[in-house]
Formats: C-alpha cells, sequence, structure tokens
C-alpha cells in the first residue's frame, strides 16, 4: 500500500501488497512513479481475498499454457477501436486456473461442511447440471477449456450508444487459445449457430477467418488461434481490420489510455481503464458529486474522489506472484491544485507519527490512512451534503455528555494527529471462559496524537466513561 503526499503528478494508488502465507507486516511506501495516494476501502476485500488463495498461490500446480507466456504478447489494447469508454484486459488466466485446480487449498474448500450445505440447495444444483451439460457439449471438463483457451490474453472494451448509453456497445477478444481446443469448441458450436439462423461469411479482413451472423448483423468471427465477437458489425469490422494491421486508429492511440500506460505501465496480469472525460461527457456533469453525503467515504476517499473529478482517466492493475499478489489503481492530479478542503486529504508522509502498520506476532494484516482530521471536521461543511450535517450535532450532543465542557471540533479534534492505523491479529481467547462459537480475530485501531500528554489523559477519560456506562446497561 502507499501513502499520499502533496507532490504533483499522477496519484498512484497500491491498494494491496500482500505475502504468502507469512502474511508479513506491510506498510504504506511511496511509489517511483508518483506521490498523491491514498489507501481504498478495497484493500478490506483485498486482505480476504488474500488469505483465501495465499496457499493457492504458493504452489506450481500444473496448467501450463499451450501458447506465449502471459505479458511477454502485446496488449490487445492495439486490437480494438479507439473511442472505448472502458478496457479490460486479462493475461495469463489459464495459467492461475491450473495453479488452483491444482492446489489442495481447492480440495479443502469442497470438503468443507458449508460446501456440502451448499451442494444441497436447487442452486447450485441448477448451476451444476448446466456445468454438466456445457462439459458434456464441450468435450473436456471446463477447467481444462479454461486453461487451453485463455492461455494468453482475454480483452473486453465497451462504447457509447447513440442512446447516450456508455457502455452500449462491446467488444472482446481472446487470443493464444490452443488451436485444437478452439476448433473442438468452433466444432461443438456451429451446429447451436445453425439453429440460430446464423449465416457463415468470410473474412475480408483476416483471410481464412470465419464469421457468423444473425440478421445481417456480424456477431463473432473465429481464427485458429484467436475470437472475436462485437455487438455491432461496424465494431466487428474495426477489430478485424485492427488485428489483421489494415486499419488504424486503435485504443492504444487513444490520449487518455496512453497517459494511464505511462503511469502505471502495461506487463500486469490484469489491466483495466475507463475514460472519465468520455464517461463525464456522457454524464453531462462531474462524475463524483462536489459534496458526498456519506462521512466515513469523504474521510477515506474524499481526496481521490476529487481528484478522479479532474483526471481524463482511471486505471487499475493486479499483479498475481508465485507468493504474493499485488494490486494499483492509478489517477491523474495535483493534490496541490485542489481548493483547501480537500488538501485536508493529502497529508506528509514523512511528518511525525506512529508506524504505518506495527510488527504484531502472526499480523493478520493492516492499513493506514492519512488524514488531517480536525481540519477535515472544521470544513465538513464544504465537504458533506447539508442533509447529513445534523448528525454531527446530535454526535456533539452525545460525546458532550461523556466530556462535560468539551467542544468537539475545538477540544477533542484537533489532539488527534494525521495517521489512523487499523490492525487485524489472531487471538487465543485465554482471557475467557471457553471458547466462542465463531472465533474472530483481534482487531485494533491505532489513533497519533497531536498533543500526546493532552491528549492521552483526555481519551483515557472518555473511554474509561464510555467502558463504565456500557457495563451498567449489560448489568441491567
Amino acid at each position: 500500500m502507499s501513502r499520499p503526499s502533496v507532490l504533483p503528478c499522477g496519484a498512484t494508488i497500491h491498494v494491496c501488497s500482500l505475502g504468502y502465507p507469512s502474511m508479513k507486516n506491510h506498510r504504506l511506501a511511496p511509489s517511483p512513479r508518483a506521490r498523491n495516494r491514498r489507501p481504498a476501502l478495497i484493500l478490506l476485500l483485498g486482505l480476504i481475498v488474500g488469505q483465501a488463495l495465499s496457499p493457492v498461490f504458493a504452489q506450481s500446480g500444473g496448467g501450463q499454457p499451450a501458447k506465449a507466456e502471459p505479458g511477454k504478447s502485446a496488449s490487445l489494447a492495439a486490437s480494438v477501436p479507439a473511442g472505448a469508454t472502458g478496457y479490460a484486459e486479462i493475461s495469463g488466466l489459464g495459467q492461475l486456473l491450473g495453479r488452483l485446480h491444482a492446489s489442495s487449498y481447492l480440495q479443502s474448500v469442497t470438503d468443507t461442511p458449508q460446501f456440502r450445505d451448499l451442494e444441497k440447495t436447487p442452486q447450485y444444483q441448477k448451476a451444476d447440471a448446466v456445468r454438466k451439460i456445457v462439459e458434456a457439449q464441450l468435450g473436456m471438463d471446463l477447467w481444462k477449456a479454461g486453461e487451453q483457451l485463455l492461455s494468453d490474453k482475454l480483452a473486453v472494451a465497451v462504447y457509447p450508444k447513440a442512446d447516450g448509453n456508455p457502455a452500449g456497445n462491446a467488444v472482446a477478444i481472446l487470443r493464444g487459445a490452443n488451436p485444437a481446443v478452439l476448433a473442438q469448441l468452433r466444432q461443438r458450436i456451429e451446429p447451436f449457430l445453425t439453429l440460430a439462423d446464423a449465416q457463415p461469411e468470410a473474412s475480408d479482413a483476416v483471410p481464412g477467418a470465419k464469421l457468423f451472423s444473425i440478421g445481417g448483423q456480424a456477431l463473432v468471427a473465429w481464427g485458429d488461434t484467436w475470437l472475436a465477437a462485437a455487438s455491432t458489425r461496424e465494431l466487428l469490422n474495426k477489430t478485424l481490420g485492427l488485428l489483421s494491421g489494415k486499419e488504424q486508429g486503435s485504443l492504444a492511440d487513444d490520449e487518455a489510455y496512453r497517459a494511464m500506460t505511462a503511469q502505471m505501465g502495461s506487463n500486469h496480469s490484469v489491466r483495466a481503464f475507463a475514460n472519465l472525460a468520455l464517461l463525464t461527457k456522457a454524464k453531462g456533469s462531474r462524475l463524483p458529486p462536489e459534496k458526498l453525503d456519506n462521512p466515513l467515504v469523504s474521510m477515506f476517499a474524499g481526496g481521490i474522489l476529487e481528484l478522479a473529478a479532474g483526471s481524463p482517466y482511471v486505471g487499475l492493475s493486479l499483479d498475481v506472484g508465485e507468493n504474493k499478489f499485488v494490486v494499483t489503481t492509478g489517477i491523474a492530479g495535483d493534490s496541490r491544485k485542489l481548493d483547501e478542503a480537500h488538501r485536508v486529504f493529502f497529508s506528509d508522509p514523512d511528518g511525525p507519527g506512529t508506524p504505518d502498520v506495527p510488527a504484531l506476532p502472526s499480523l493478520i494484516g493492516g492499513f493506514t490512512f492519512h488524514l488531517d482530521l480536525a481540519n477535515w471536521y472544521r470544513q465538513r461543511e464544504k465537504l458533506l451534503e447539508a442533509n447529513v450535517l445534523p448528525a454531527f450535532d446530535k454526535f456533539e450532543t452525545g460525546i458532550g455528555n461523556l466530556l462535560p465542557g468539551k467542544d468537539v471540533g475545538e477540544d477533542i479534534v484537533p489532539l488527534i494527529g494525521k495517521n489512523i492505523t487499523f490492525v487485524a491479529a489472531p487471538q487465543d481467547y485465554t482471557h475467557l471462559d471457553g471458547q466462542p462459537g465463531v472465533k474472530l480475530p483481534g482487531f485494533g485501531m491505532i489513533l497519533d496524537l497531536a498533543k500526546p500528554e493532552e491528549g492521552g489523559d483526555l481519551f483515557q477519560l472518555f473511554f474509561q466513561t464510555l467502558s463504565a456506562i456500557l457495563n451498567l446497561q449489560a448489568g441491567e
């Protein structure tokens, strides 16, 4: 993960960088590419997925790809037409499926009582029946089909429609598939296309390719090792022209896409791109509202959303290694040009404060937000919608009952520093009589204090008072 700062250039946000299976200490560290950063709330999901997939990524199971090594071939962005509002590309998914299929983790999941209960549900039984039909039709199991068909790259791009839908049309390309498996797939599918009155056509753009159209509209084109599909004939013709080198004007030539690639690089397991300028134009106004209606979203993502409002793009990448995965998002922006209210989200990462994530024994994970909370509280009327502001009056009244004579905005919040850290670690429950039915890990929050002595005394009094009230209520 990374830390936000006040320096200019594109903001690259390292959301998660986790190792397996030891789950070593992870801290926010500035990337050499950019310095405007904030961790995202999606880290919680990253921690959960990381724990779940760690045994998978730690193994080197089968499922070797039949074609090029992932990430070594050129991006499919050069093969889809320009003007896309969104684009996603996956490299080497077949390898990952092979490792997952060969891992002990998959077997451990299917052996759990929860999975056996899931197998008894009507929804699972219907899905399993569909799987069996598909596998019988393909003549192979879905794991093998996925490994052999998805060994190189798969990409999807979406385009605006005349009715104003920014993602009303789409193009999908599969490249680098095992030719024998792809030929078998086409042989199995063609009878269904005939039933749907699909008409085979020859492709002028790509010799040897076979097109299928329904009602005169081309939908699917096949090659020996590739497959392309589009929602309109125009998009498919442009895609085939780009694939053959006879057309110009691909997504890779779009200015916003090139800027994202220059910032984030092109060699990733998963890449995603959204053209925020086109989406803003389609909406007719800025994408994120000027004021938010959720204080937590404002605290933890308000700065990034404000930068995104002026960025021509947002990018995301996922890199999967042998024993870790890294999720990174990026936007263009300069935090120094933000108004005073939004600059509170970008504090100095080199300033005083606690370490980002303390080195706890058997640490599950943790993350740190760098936020000028006192200034955010003072600027809340400029950052939040008016309908949520009365809740702050109720909050201040409640705190005033616990700490009489103390004003939240003037006496309490300014005592808090600019770092807020959350951590999770296992607990052994020796402090309890017996074992709980649901064994949850322990969670903790660490607040930097701008005035340690005064803040320490005040918060100790606060928690002692709060604990006494809660204990009295529990005893009633």
